[in-house]
């Protein structure tokens, strides 16, 4: 896999706004203990590691809590780009957002360890089950 490929990865995380501002571009050593080693935000570094899930090409992804360090501007566009790109694979994605799991096509609410509920988003808010409780507790209160 070649350069195109890495400035793709880079380009669905959103990560590619700030490493075309560092010195070497995709070049440039990151990390505050290496010598001239860059130091990231926690979001950048959030970035970071999202193009690299992207650019080990895995049929099975695993993320939890993608996108807490991002601000909400990065983060739809994450979940725009990302649901345009991921094609045929199996996505598990943990999340306590909801601004965050209403892009999955199934959710799976937790309770003890036990699936209490399952459905999309749309279904789970129709419903009176703990989802519901925990959505209105959120937008209420935000």
């Amino acid at each position: 896999m070649g350069g195109a490929v890495i400035e793709k990865a880079a380009s669905l995380s959103g990560a590619n706004e700030f490493i075309n501002n560092l010195p070497q571009n995709f070049d440039t050593i990151l990390g505050s203990q290496f010598k001239d080693g860059r130091e990231l935000s926690k979001g950048q570094w959030q970035k970071i590691a999202i193009s690299r899930m992207v650019y080990s090409n895995a049929p099975i992804l695993i993320l939890d809590e993608p996108t807490s360090a991002m601000d909400s501007i990065s983060e739809v566009k994450f979940f725009n780009n990302f649901k345009k790109s991921i094609g045929n694979k199996i996505v598990f994605l943990i999340s306590h957002r909801f601004s965050t799991v209403r892009y999955a096509h199934t959710i799976y609410v937790l309770k003890k360890g036990c699936i209490i509920e399952s459905g999309s988003h749309n279904d789970l808010i129709k419903g009176q089950g703990l989802y519901r409780k925990m959505y209105d507790d959120q937008v209420t209160n935000h």
